[in-house]
């Protein structure tokens, strides 16, 4: 990242009636403008002042500009600096009218350089997933970039996966993505990106996860005083749509310090808390004494802190999760720190004054009333004559204050007359905070006229895993000249459906109420009855669950509006929203803040499943329902059929067990705020992608989801080609039986033939390739058998002058994940074989 310092340069201050002061930078840089200020302080009558650029070497001319100036006031005049300059140059300054003054002074030259930025759309993706990535640039004004990039993606063993070469868009923002392997190598993934003589680096996971449902937070003060008695914190666990989490909690707290000048890291254990129940608030208390650790600290205490780790298991599904906090120790409670308000310098004899605050040794402000002494020691120079001020450093006197409960000692704060702007953050934000899963949504955005807005909606789950993929104003902000001056608005709206359902009836249950057509009774979660009760339908299945929501550029109109409608995803969580805006004119915008917006039913049904299983083997399906009414509920789950899997039912005394392919319903009894699992035992039968649809419907409230399971056949795969070579006569038709023998021992179900008759030899590649060429998969020595074929049929291609563009994509995805998969078995001195390291030698 790029940082200019702006140095001031004092070009003539007088000391006559008639006076004025000119500020400038030292350095010119081509394409940004050159601000000058001036300062009329004492004059007859109006200044017209003159600015001119001129090279060093021959005088010639760049750039011309002029202003006119009131006695006893400060303007800027700027100067247009083409994109073409490359050497230093010559200021000259003329005045007239009121004052008449010429000033001249060199300016050097600096090259303009641009600061490389990269988002994607997560921090951590899975296999078979797409990388998608944005890489732009922008100059020290926030001007955009608009020249090529070179972007490279490595794997976490360093080799080049893929590579960008002189890529550009006409926002400035380049837009790329990659299909990642279904056998990736695991870790950290980098992208680079170059250009304009500077390079920036990201870093991606690749990893098998799973999306947590909640996140643990540890809440502990920000700092502790080492005669305190203890320290308090507080545990707290919600679930991503903002819920608190029923659960145990193990607490852990150690004692951490640098032990040399590598900052390399010790600790020490102080205590460990077990079972600690979460309260219904999703939080748990606890009390660490200071008694346990205070013999261990160490002087000066600035060097030492305390880390606590909380691991919190969800009694629902016993998944446990873990956070963490530190907190430091202090031997004050209090310090006072000088304001930027306050000068560094002073002049003899003019009054000097000082801005502090008071604040608690976290900076933040006091909150009881205090009086103290603030001393100031002064250090004094010898006067030097000279016809301009002498500046000294250091304070002036004692002063006794009193300090307000803020903690603010000077309050005064003076806006000048002449203030040229007041910066505005950009700002994102929602009309509302939660929607319903299937919800339209529109998006309104105001930017300047003919803007590019680049938009990112993502899963806030995704984020607990790995931050870090988006832009944030702490990455423009050490961008010298960095203003933000104009505003982006940001909205989502719902537009709601109309419809309404009532039921009448009456009946009895154990602990709650129901309602419905019909009598029966319910005893411990289980509904019994000649007549079911009326439970309302299900109107809506959910079964789109993205982990990105929205990634996508949009051109707003010539009045600078835009409304994106797109549908709430059916995951119950919460979804964080970000954008910038580019624009020719205006240059970059950022939202500093991200929105978020909530997709939530009060009464929802979820499924915890494997991400894959083979085929015969037995599957507790977990079904998990949330009831957040304020009633308590009988409920009928309902698990549809399906061929694709058989259920299990066993007997009363679980000695047998039955299992047969029809729709399985459960019957069960859920307390107002308060969640129960059911499981569904099942065997799947199919292969590939079978679909599980479960439903809960109540007297008042119902939920349907439909999640996708992937059943892997048993065995292992094989592959065989049969190869058949027809001579075709255009007048007599070819005709021939071909035998395709199957090996005895092949698994039912998994055999597959598949048929393809070309004009070429290499047609036979090309027809159905996605089904037909396999993505390289398997050992090293599978991968690249796989693979070669994909590198033969892409030059045949590319020589023929058959090489589409649909081609062209298939292919290179094939094999880019072919290569990351060969990648897998690279031994440590660079040769490759079936199974890597694990080889006692290379094979190539």
């Amino acid at each position: 990242m790029l940082h200019i310092v702006i140095i001031v340069t004092l070009l003539s201050v007088g000391h006559a009636k008639s006076s004025y002061l000119i500020l400038a930078p030292k350095q010119v840089q081509p394409g940004v403008n050159f601000e000058i200020s001036v300062t009329v302080l004492n004059a007859s009558s109006n200044v017209t002042v003159k600015a001119k650029l001129v090279t060093t070497i021959n005088s010639s001319f760049i750039s011309q500009t002029s202003g006119t100036f009131n006695r006893e006031s400060t303007n800027q005049i700027s100067l247009h600096v083409p994109d073409s300059l490359e050497q230093a140059c010559k200021l000259i300054i003329t005045g007239t009218g009121g004052l008449s003054f010429t000033e001249e002074t060199y300016i050097s030259y600096r090259a303009r350089t641009v600061s490389l930025f990269i988002q994607t759309d997560k921090g951590i993706y899975k296999a078979g997933q797409t990388i998608n990535f944005r890489v732009f640039a922008l100059y020290t004004d926030l001007q955009m970039y608009y020249g090529p990039f070179d972007i490279y993606m490595h794997d976490p063993k360093g080799n080049l996966i893929k590579q960008w070469r002189h890529v550009s868009h006409d926002s400035g923002v380049y837009s790329g993505s990659m299909a990642m392997t279904d056998n990736p190598v695991l870790g950290d993934w980098t992208i680079k990106a170059t250009s304009h003589g500077v390079s920036s680096n990201r870093t991606v996971t690749v990893d098998q996860y799973v999306l947590p449902k909640f996140e643990v937070t540890v809440h502990l003060p920000s700092y502790v005083l080492t005669n305190a008695s203890q320290v308090q914190g507080i545990v707290e666990a919600k679930y991503s749509y903002g819920k608190p989490v029923s659960g145990n909690v193990e607490i852990e707290a150690n004692l951490y310090w640098a032990c040399n000048s590598w900052n390399d890291q010790r600790y020490i254990p102080i205590i460990r808390l077990h079972n600690i129940t979460m309260e219904s608030d999703g939080k748990a208390r606890f009390v660490i004494p200071i008694a346990t650790l205070r013999a261990r600290l160490l002087l000066p205490v600035g060097d030492q802190y305390m880390v606590v780790k909380a691991n919190v298991t969800e009694t629902l599904t016993d998944i446990t999760l873990s956070g963490s906090e530190e907190v430091t120790f202090s031997d004050q409670s209090k310090k006072i720190l000088f304001l930027p308000a306050t000068k560094t310098t002073f002049k003899p004899g003019l009054p000097y004054k000082v801005h502090a605050q008071l604040t608690e040794i976290d900076g933040t402000p006091i909150t009881t009333y205090a009086q103290g002494i603030l001393k100031i020691t002064v250090f004094s120079n010898e006067t030097i004559l000279s016809p301009l001020p002498q500046l000294f450093y250091g304070p002036i006197k004692h002063i006794r204050l009193n300090v307000s409960t803020a903690g603010i000692i000077s309050e005064l704060i003076d806006i000048p007359d002449n203030a040229l702007k007041i910066l505005i953050q950009v700002s994102i934000r929602f009309n509302q905070s939660k929607a319903k899963p299937g919800d339209n949504v529109t998006i309104s955005v105001a930017a300047d006229p003919t803007s590019y807005i680049y938009m990112l909606v993502a899963d806030e789950s995704s984020s607990h895993l790995r931050e870090g993929n988006d832009i944030t104003e702490e990455q423009i902000k050490p961008l010298p000249y960095s203003q933000t001056g104009r505003i982006m608005d940001f909205f989502i709206t719902r537009i709601k459906g109309g419809g309404t359902m009532t039921g009448t009836g009456t009946g009895t249950s154990t602990g709650g109420t129901m309602t419905g057509t019909g009598t029966g009774t319910s005893t411990g979660g289980s509904f019994t009855g000649n007549t079911h009760p009326f439970y309302k339908p299900v109107k809506r299945t959910r079964k789109r669950f993205p982990e990105t929501w929205m990634w996508s550029s949009h051109l707003t109109g010539i009045d600078g509006h835009l409304n994106i409608t797109a549908v709430l995803p059916d995951t119950i969580t919460a979804w964080v929203a970000s954008a910038f805006v580019v624009n020719k004119r205006s240059g970059f915008s950022l939202s500093t803040s991200a929105a978020k917006i909530v997709g939530f039913k009060d009464f929802f049904v979820s499924l915890s499943m494997p991400y894959s299983v083979i085929r015969g083997e037995e599957v507790a399906l977990q079904v998990n329902l949330f009831n957040y009414q304020n009633k308590n509920m009988s409920v009928l789950i309902i698990l549809k059929n399906n061929d694709d899997f058989q259920n299990v039912v066993r007997t009363v005394n679980g000695t047998q067990q039955l299992m047969f392919s029809k729709t399985q319903s459960e019957n069960t009894f859920v307390l107002a705020g308060e969640s129960t699992t059911v499981y569904f035992p099942i065997v799947p039968r199919s292969l590939g992608p079978i679909y599980i649809e479960v439903t809960a419907q109540s007297s008042v409230a119902s939920d349907g989801v439909r999640r996708e399971l992937l059943v892997e056949p048993e065995g292992v795969l094989q592959e065989y080609n049969t190869p058949v070579i027809l001579q075709v006569n255009h007048s007599h038709p070819v005709q021939r039986n071909v035998s395709v023998p199957l090996p005895l021992s092949v698994v039912n179900g998994s055999q597959k033939i598949r048929v393809s008759i070309m004009g070429d030899l290499v047609g036979p590649t090309l027809h159905n390739l996605d089904q037909l060429i396999r993505l390289p998969t398997g050992c090293g020595e599978q991968t690249i058998v796989k693979l070669a074929p994909d590198v033969y049929v892409a030059n045949y291609l590319k020589k023929s002058n058959q090489y589409s563009q649909d081609m062209k994509e298939k292919l290179t995805v094939y094999m880019e994940k072919g290569y990351q998969n060969e990648l897998r078995y690279q031994r440590t001195d660079g040769s490759f074989s079936a199974f890597g390291n694990s080889d006692s030698y290379g094979n190539m």
